[in-house]
């Protein structure tokens, strides 16, 4: 499966990373970090780019189900790292900026056809997914490890939402996973999954040591919990017919 550099015209002056296997009518817009969008080489676990291709490697998992996959890079070349003062650096790169790029992606897939789309958003993202969730933007999202999500965020969703959060981590503790979830059972009329992972960090999804065991397993754990919940909202239909399909196995990873 070729991962290639892909840019909308006239959209954004951003790459886009584009992993497909079939395009089938639906997408998924990938939000997290991306720091290179070229084949680079892994130097060591503590390179950085590493992160690049675990992201690469959860796109390619959705694709493999048929989906297309898009990973935006909203911190355009510019992601954080220790050696950056984060205040200065989140000035540049608030999430609501991040949701006004996304908006354009989506409107862009649109006019190209796509007829359904889901969001998943780590850490960062999960901001700009949880604002496009507002909208009817897209068909389902998923918020993994989230950071920066207020509570009163979810009074507004429209579209099926999961939840995938980690029993350690200060960004965003269990007990406001709870907080969401009592906002989320208050409204009937939205599908909804909340997961707390037990023993895992924030980040544990995309930050990980492919050489531990144990942590690619529960990284995987959750990779599949997001695709099952995209195959089951995130579905092809053709007008009029009232035909509606996902091609590709319910989870392949």
């Amino acid at each position: 499966m070729s991962l290639n550099c892909w840019r909308l015209s006239g959209v954004l002056s951003v790459n886009l990373l584009v992993t497909s296997r079939e395009v089938v009518g639906v997408t998924v817009i990938c939000v997290c970090p991306v720091i290179k969008l070229q084949e680079v080489p892994i130097l060591s676990r503590a390179d950085p780019t590493i992160q690049l291709l675990l992201c690469r490697t959860i796109a390619d998992k959705v694709a493999a189900a048929g989906y297309y996959v898009v990973v935006p890079d909203f911190f355009f070349g510019d992601p954080y790292n220790e050696e950056k003062s984060l205040s200065p650096w989140f000035e540049l790169h608030k999430p609501d900026k991040g949701f006004e790029d996304a908006k354009q992606v989506a409107a862009a897939l649109k006019d190209k056809g796509i007829s359904a789309i889901g969001a998943a958003g780590f850490c960062w993202g999960a901001k700009v997914v949880i604002d496009l969730a507002k909208s009817d933007d897209i068909q389902a999202a998923v918020l993994l490890h989230p950071s920066l999500v207020k509570v009163d965020d979810f009074k507004e969703v429209k579209p099926p939402v999961a939840i995938l959060a980690a029993e350690i981590d200060h960004f965003c503790p269990p007990e406001r996973i709870k907080q969401y979830e009592e906002i989320l059972l208050s409204k009937p009329e939205v599908d909804k999954f909340v997961k707390i992972y037990p023993s895992v960090k924030h980040g544990w999804t995309v930050r990980y040591n492919v050489e531990d065991k144990k942590a690619v397993q529960r990284a995987e754990e959750a990779h599949r919990d997001m695709l099952d919940w995209l195959t089951k909202h995130v579905k092809y239909s053709e007008k009029g017919s009232g035909f509606s399909s996902v091609r590709g196995p319910r989870s392949s990873m």
